[in-house]
């Protein structure tokens, strides 16, 4: 055991020390999303973020993002990753490299909001062919923001965790229906893994805080390094589910609730990630694309399934260096057995294919069950409410007609939907709630349709 140890410290060494020889290098081995900030997301533009050598094109949200520590104006900031995806995940920029669209801050709706605008179609034409370059190879990750940015309100209401879980799954789902609307080739989706949430085992000697987990040094963190994907930990759903038991057992009532999540902010994030997790296999399955789960390289040994290592991390939700190349293991592993870890030669692509078949988009505040294409809206029945769908690709004009509309209600040519404040005041005050279903057709200039299915419920 000894004898491995040494071995393992002597490797992480050696990895170390060339990673810091790189540091001083002049070339910057990614593409980093920040270096164009502004152009790159507002006007759909990736012309300096890629090139014929690139393999995959990454999103996501900072978990990849800040792999490249690059910021606009700044330069290169050792805090996270260092060096980029291309060193974490071994590529070779002159024979492949990866264009990282990672962007910190983004929710899995927001995601989605750009890969609709910057791969539309209009008229069965790519609107921005010329700019917005990728390859037809996809990796990402997406879902952390959606709890952590919503964590105060989920403190106060954890029963909202599991429906926040259903609504970035369903996100995901019309992310990949994108890809794979556009023609990517290889869609491959990378799990989550948990970020310091509470630890009834380490308790208050655990610091949640920012930047108090630095890089340590490779003695300190051989325990708790995977030199191989195949060495991790694999959980399935029991697994996870087993992991959420446990921990609601351990915090013993909703006040106890409130004072661990609040004393570790990432708690919310991990029970949320932990939860997706559950809803991937299937959502994998359904859609037959590519998956990896990084949970078990990133998770403790403690026992504890929601808890990430602590030696990995730089803050509560994002690694230090050795926890981006504890994570690059993983996915570098996905992409070798997809053959991503070679020369792209034909697997490039400058823009998104013609689309020519029209997309229902509904409206933010509705929520949407892509396998039933099933849309759901609601609010009070005393007020007015008013919900806009609008369309995708195929060819202009668009005209929305209906079937089975309620009485009462209104679909305009141009989707928006509409009922007054009368629209349910049948209903006496004792009833919770009432009912409406109708179907919304599409249809645009070449004939070509698209058909959801609306659910409107309105209550007190």
């Amino acid at each position: 055991m000894k004898s491995q140890n040494r071995a393992l410290n002597l490797a992480l060494i050696v990895s170390s020390i060339g990673i810091s020889l790189l540091l001083f290098r002049n070339e910057i081995q990614s593409y980093p999303f920040e270096a164009k900030l502004e152009s790159t997301w507002g006007d759909c533009d990736t012309t300096e973020l890629y090139n014929a050598n690139t393999t995959v094109t990454f999103y996501g949200d900072s978990r990849s993002d800040l792999a490249d520590d690059y910021w606009a104006g700044v330069g290169w900031v050792p805090i996270y990753g260092h060096v980029g995806l291309d060193t974490h995940l071994g590529a070779n920029p002159a024979v492949w490299n990866v264009q990282n669209l990672g962007h910190s801050t983004w929710k899995s709706d927001q995601l989605l909001s750009h890969l609709r605008t910057c791969m539309q179609s209009v008229n069965g034409e790519a609107k921005y062919k010329n700019t917005y370059k990728t390859s037809k190879n996809v990796a990402f990750e997406i879902a952390g923001n959606d709890f952590a940015l919503n964590t105060i309100g989920m403190i106060l209401n954890p029963w909202s965790i599991p429906s926040m879980a259903d609504q970035v799954l369903n996100n995901t789902e019309m992310i990949i229906r994108v890809f794979q609307k556009k023609g990517k080739e290889k869609i491959l989706l990378i799990g989550g893994y948990p970020a310091l949430a509470y630890s009834f085992i380490y308790k208050d000697l655990l610091n949640y805080g920012i930047n108090t987990y630095p890089d340590a040094t490779p003695a300190a963190i051989s325990p708790n390094f995977y030199l191989r994907f195949s060495d991790c930990p694999v959980y399935n759903n029991n697994d996870y589910l087993n992991g959420t038991v446990l921990f609601a057992l351990a915090v013993n009532g909703y006040e106890n609730w409130i004072k661990v999540s609040s004393k570790a902010y990432g708690t919310v994030s991990s029970l949320g990630l932990m939860r997706v997790e559950t809803l991937y296999p299937d959502l994998v399955s359904r859609r037959q694309i590519n998956f990896i789960a990084p949970w078990g390289c990133m998770q403790g040994k403690s026992g504890e399934m929601w808890l990430a290592t602590p030696a990995l991390m730089r803050d509560p939700a994002h690694p230090n260096f050795w926890g981006f190349a504890q994570w690059s293991i993983v996915v570098k592993s996905a992409l070798s057995s997809l053959g991503l870890d070679q020369h792209p030669s034909t697997s490039t692509i400058v823009s998104p294919p013609d689309s020519s078949t029209p997309e229902i988009i509904p409206p933010t505040n509705c929520s949407y069950d892509v396998p039933s294409k099933t849309v759901s809206c609601g609010g009070r029945w005393f007020e007015p409410l008013a919900f806009g769908f609008t369309g995708s690709d195929g060819y202009l004009p668009y005209t929305f007609t209906t079937r089975n509309l309620p009485s009462g209600a209104s679909v305009s040519s141009g989707g928006v939907f509409t009922f007054g404040p009368t629209f349910c005041a049948n209903a006496p005050p004792a009833v919770n709630n009432c009912h409406w279903s109708f179907d919304l057709i599409l249809t645009d200039n070449a004939k070509k349709t698209d058909t959801v299915r609306v659910n409107v419920a309105t209550g007190l």
